[in-house]
């Protein structure tokens, strides 16, 4: 259990100092840092506000199904550690139980862990990408004037 409040700890920490540094931050432009934000507040907001319906409610879907199981399995966990408590044996079968319960509540806190940082780093690459190719808009003029020809390039960043 320690290392799960440390891996929120070191997130969090990561997250806080990722984001303090001053700048104003217009939510309605898209680049990789909005679509990442959206993301870190729930996993597929980003993918869902770029038209990636599918991986949005994907993401969105295993951090729920994640949440419930993993809200679940501690509830078990507190009822199977309570039963083996009151009968007092320390070999009973009751702590095998538990600790069944405690193993599936880690690996759904596992999963979801994964997936809100996956969610992450996937909007924050389909946002640079999405910017990059918007932003980006190169054309190739030719024009005669005064007799001569001309070739330019234009790009416009």
């Amino acid at each position: 259990m320690k290392k799960i409040y440390i891996l929120c700890l070191v997130l969090v920490i990561t997250f806080s100092n990722l984001f303090s540094i001053y700048k104003e931050l217009d939510l309605g432009e898209i680049n990789g840092y909005n679509m990442a934000l959206r993301s870190a507040v729930y996993p597929g907001l980003g993918q869902l506000y770029l038209g990636e319906k599918s991986k949005g409610y994907f993401f969105s879907g295993l951090a729920s199904l994640s949440i419930i199981g993993a809200i679940y399995s501690w509830n078990n966990t507190e009822k199977k550690y309570n039963e083996y408590e009151s009968k007092g044996v320390r070999s009973d079968s009751l702590y095998d139980d538990y600790l069944d319960e405690m193993n599936q509540m880690y690996l759904f806190v596992g999963v979801g862990l994964l997936n809100w940082a996956y969610s992450i780093y996937d909007a924050y690459k389909l946002g640079e990408e999405v910017r990059y190719a918007r932003d980006i808009d190169k054309s190739i003029s030719m024009f005669i004037r005064d007799g001569n020809f001309y070739i330019a390039y234009n790009k416009r960043i």
